[in-house]
């Protein structure tokens, strides 16, 4: 067992490669009423190149209770993410993937949630010109609806900053699906 834990360290330091994790345990135990609980997080981690590949187990006294599993890391000029919460009696929980790209100083991102049976999708974009600001996001879809796995436009937000005089300003306007929301100069 020894040598065969050698051999696989070995491999994955060649490979630039880590396995690493935590394993946390919590026991209750209460005298008065003759009872004990634990409660037990197992995080393993895998990191290889500019990637981490994560699973968290979650156990209670009723046993398995959630499984999370994530990637996230650099490929090319794009940063990526995904994480999938899996409920361990059979059902779905949620799945979120996050990615973005800077080019020409103007960051772009998006996050995908889908949640159930509900789907949200955001596009944002955001950069700077001199000494403004501008924010753009734009959501497609609404968590919590159940009207299925739709993605309808839910919205916008703008944001603008630029300084004048002696002050720096900023601006925020929202639309919704049913138009005009607010403005907000400060």
């Amino acid at each position: 067992v020894l040598s065969l834990i050698c051999v696989l360290g070995f491999a994955f330091a060649g490979m630039g490669a880590t396995l690493s994790g935590s394993w946390d345990t919590e026991v209750v135990i209460v005298p008065s009423i003759p009872t004990i609980s634990l409660n037990s997080e197992i995080e393993v981690v895998y990191t290889v190149g500019d990637w981490a590949f994560t699973s968290l187990t979650t156990l209670s006294d009723a046993g398995w209770v959630d499984q999370t599993f994530s990637a996230a890391g650099v490929l090319g000029a794009f940063t990526l993410g995904s994480m999938l919460d899996l409920d361990p009696a059979g059902l779905f929980d949620e799945w979120v993937t996050t990615g973005s790209v800077s080019i020409a100083g103007v960051t772009f991102g998006s996050t995908f949630t889908l949640d159930g049976e509900d789907a949200l999708l955001e596009l944002a974009g955001s950069g700077v010109a001199g000494d403004v600001t501008v924010g753009v996001a734009v959501t497609f879809g609404e968590l919590l609806l159940d009207d299925g796995c739709d993605l309808p436009f839910a919205g916008v937000s703008i944001d603008i900053g630029f300084p004048f005089c002696c002050a720096d300003v900023n601006a925020e306007i929202i639309f919704s699906c049913d138009g005009f929301v607010s403005a907000c100069f400060s």
